[in-house]
């Protein structure tokens, strides 16, 4: 699979699910598990958490609630930009707002709205976007 960039994309992405309700997070593992171009290593419920397993488990994906309590998911991927620059960023809202895709942009990450969010729906903004 050929990303826009002309870089090839890997034959499965290892992510890491970061949000600070579990109920989300486990829905997202239980969809993002049944692609076969998906494998979860992890999940996170605040951006300290986060950071540590992204160090320890070296996902090529991380895909964040832009809302969570202490650092936001915004903060998150500067941290993770500055830190792992390889590693994309896919952040998340329940709120579809141009805004956050214009925030996301600025902090080289990717922003989906949580209403339509699938393992296809992310395997799309990352084929079409940076998210680095």
């Amino acid at each position: 699979m050929a990303k826009a960039d002309g870089q090839d994309a890997p034959a499965e992405y290892s992510v890491l699910i970061v949000d600070d309700e579990p109920e989300f997070r486990s829905w997202l593992r239980q969809n993002l598990e049944g692609s076969s171009l998906m494998r979860v290593v992890g999940e996170a419920s605040n951006a300290t958490d986060a950071l540590d397993l992204v160090s320890s488990e070296q996902p090529q994906v991380v895909v964040a609630d832009v809302h969570m309590p202490g650092q936001d998911g915004f903060d998150l991927a500067r941290s993770i930009r500055q830190a792992n620059p390889e590693v994309r960023v896919v952040l998340v809202s329940s709120r579809s707002e141009a805004a956050y895709t214009r925030v996301a942009e600025q902090e080289q990450a990717l922003f989906l709205p949580k209403l339509g969010l699938s393992a296809t729906a992310i395997l799309s903004a990352l084929a079409g976007g940076t998210g680095r």
